[in-house]
């Protein structure tokens, strides 16, 4: 159809065969004659609709090729849903980006673009953003639609599904620049750092209690986080023994401070004696430590 046009050449703008350069002598002797962008784009519309329009040469029934396309289908295929086609056509990125303090940013043709992993709620989720800062991830995302990217951790397995991701919330800098709303979003932020900082701080005071280390092995007090005061340490205190204040990052499941579980043997369950448990690292330590020499042979004697 487009070979019927006196100004159609077939060539392609990309060709570097010298038989495949534009005529610059045959364009300028004939100028007058070339369409117009809106002229060309009229010739085009026309041409397929001519080829449309044609029988198609496999047709029994004389069907045109847009009856062809528009009325036969696979009896083996399935339905899709708005939903599925999307997930059929996103990309995951070539590289991995690295997750920072600031969030998950890349460039992609040219632009910049900043996301978060945001909780229920509408604020960061600090669970995903404390253990995975300074982490990498591959994102899949949909080229026309860049409002949600999923993250995808590298294993040795595989891409493993990490988090989804929405564009950064930004909140103007100057106070009077603000919107009811961006304060609102900002003090509660605020407020979630301030929780999750103590709520860590306390977690990790009961794992050097418990462990004996660090300034808790010589009996120190440990500093308070920077930014609260004694008696909001006090209240995130309460919070926390009640459990309605937990740590952004979470003990595995059966560790941490106080959750060692006592295990019995067949016979000792049903004869219910007591079982001896474990000495944590600190209780070893402290114990050895005060062993002089002759404490250390006289046990060998005893034994």
């Amino acid at each position: 159809m487009l070979h019927k046009l006196y100004n159609f050449t077939g060539q392609n703008i990309t060709a570097v065969k010298a038989n495949s350069h534009v005529n610059l002598d045959l364009v300028m002797a004939n100028i007058a004659q070339l369409p117009t962008l809106e002229e060309m784009k009229e010739q085009y519309i026309h041409c397929r609709r001519e080829w449309n329009d044609m029988e198609h040469p496999t047709s029994e029934t004389g069907m045109t090729r847009m009856e062809m396309y528009t009325t036969f289908n696979s009896p083996n295929a399935e339905l899709l849903d708005a939903y599925e086609v999307q997930e059929l056509f996103k990309l995951v990125s070539r590289d991995s980006v690295k997750y920072s303090k600031q969030g998950f940013i890349f460039e992609q043709n040219r632009r910049q673009y900043r996301y978060m992993v945001y909780a229920e709620d509408g604020l960061v989720d600090m669970n995903f953003h404390i253990q995975n800062v300074g982490n990498s991830f591959h994102y899949r995302y949909d080229p026309q639609d860049m409002t949600i990217i999923e993250l995808w951790l590298s294993t040795p397995s595989g891409l493993v599904y990490a988090a989804t991701a929405t564009p950064k919330v930004v909140i103007h800098r100057a106070t009077a620049d603000r919107t009811p709303e961006e304060n609102t979003l900002l003090f509660a932020q605020i407020r979630e750092n301030e929780r999750a900082r103590a709520a860590h701080h306390i977690a990790c005071e009961e794992l050097m209690l418990e462990e004996c280390i660090s300034e808790a092995y010589v009996r120190l007090r440990i500093p308070r986080p920077v930014g609260i005061s004694q008696k909001g340490m006090e209240h995130y205190r309460e919070e926390y023994a009640d459990e309605r204040l937990i740590p952004p990052v979470e003990f595995p499941e059966g560790m941490g401070p106080g959750t060692y579980e006592e295990t019995y043997g067949e016979e000792e369950e049903d004869e219910k004696e007591e079982a001896q448990g474990i000495a944590s690292v600190g209780e070893y330590t402290k114990a050895t430590s005060q062993l002089t020499e002759a404490d250390f042979y006289q046990s060998f004697f005893n034994n």
